[in-house]
């Protein structure tokens, strides 16, 4: 699985990677460290601020996807489950979504809330008053341009919204919670990466299945306990091979999945 993190400033996207590195053995990657990296490769300094222009500097040469798709290939590459952090615009969610079994994460909570919080973390982008916070917030919360931030949208476009409001435990919990759904309903991300491969490689054909069918009694001799419709459904599967049997002429052992045929 590829899971994305987008969410309001402060409101726990790195707890949930955290969680999901140490806990859960994900690969992390950063679309705010993508960006650190340029901004210090062309000289300036990394603040809320150079973030946000070299960030859409970037979209606006490439694509609004530019920074997430090199992301994705890179945790792709590994055949490990991953995270990026820090989704933010739309053209992001899109193209990531159309990778297939990627999951988009957002995390939202109290705004006084968050500004506590990011003040106690003190990373290079948070020394910043309550009113600038407010302000550099509601700056990438919108906008009508693919390129630029807009987490209300991301918000909503979200698989799962966490709302952190509470103690790190509580989200762990959350997050858990949100992983076990995703297993019992998931196709695994082996799977996946060799019908992408298949697929690049040789179209639609190759996503065909070419297997031949099974013994369709197996589904129900196997079972200890069939329900009262799944036991007239193998009654009435064992007279449609018997009368198959009759006709081509071959003989049965049991419930038909041991198969003679005369000589």
């Amino acid at each position: 699985n590829i899971i994305g993190i987008t969410g309001t400033l402060g409101a726990g996207k790195g707890t949930i990677v955290d969680y999901l590195v140490k806990e859960k053995g994900y690969v992390h990657y950063s679309v705010r460290a993508f960006i650190a990296e340029e901004i210090r490769r062309r000289g300036l300094e990394v603040n809320r601020d150079t973030l946000t222009e070299v960030g859409n500097d970037l979209r606006a040469k490439h694509s609004p996807s530019y920074i997430a798709l090199q992301l994705y290939e890179r945790a792709f590459a590994t055949g490990k489950n991953a995270v990026i952090e820090s989704v933010r615009t739309m053209g992001e969610v899109e193209a990531l979504r159309s990778k297939g079994n990627f999951y988009l994460f957002a995390v939202d909570a109290d705004k006084k809330t968050r500004y506590q919080r990011i003040t106690e973390r003190k990373s290079e982008t948070d020394y910043v008053s309550y009113e600038t916070f407010v302000a550099n917030e509601e700056r990438e919360m919108t906008s009508e341009d693919p390129n630029k931030q807009n987490l209300a949208a991301c918000i909503k476009e979200a698989n799962y919204i966490f709302m952190n409001d509470g103690t790190i435990e509580d989200l762990h919990k959350k997050v858990e919670e949100v992983l076990n759904k995703i297993k019992n309903n998931d196709i695994s991300g082996g799977m996946l990466r060799g019908w992408i491969i298949n697929y690049n490689k040789y179209g639609e054909s190759s996503l065909e299945n070419k297997k031949k069918p099974g013994n369709p009694l197996c589904k129900y001799s196997n079972k200890k306990n069939l329900t009262e419709l799944e036991a007239l459904q193998y009654e009435n599967m064992k007279l449609r091979i018997e009368n198959e049997r009759l006709k081509k002429g071959y003989l049965m052992k049991g419930d038909g999945s041991i198969v003679i045929f005369k000589k």
